[in-house]
């Protein structure tokens, strides 16, 4: 895990491996984060995010919400996701 040395807070019982976080990043209790990279962004409680080959910048990602990466995707991906949602990219 790498996170950029100001600006942002991981939640109790949240799981972050393989992953850059930050900067001005808010990581939810209980989420789990993998293999990607997340910055300017709010991630709410027990979502996962997993495998994504892009980063995701300037997003709001609900509770309970699923993002897994399995194809090639733009670059840096900007997103508003509301709860219980699941995105395959």
């Amino acid at each position: 895990m790498s996170l950029d040395v100001t600006n942002y807070l991981i939640g109790a019982g949240a799981r972050i491996t393989g992953a850059v976080i930050g900067p001005f990043t808010a990581i939810a209790e209980d989420a789990v984060i993998e293999d990607c990279e997340i910055a300017n962004s709010i991630v709410m409680s027990g979502t996962r995010i997993a495998g994504v080959g892009t980063r995701i910048d300037n997003s709001l990602i609900g509770c309970d919400v699923v993002i897994e990466g399995v194809s090639r995707a733009p670059a840096v991906i900007d997103m508003v996701v509301g709860d219980k949602c699941r995105i395959t990219l």
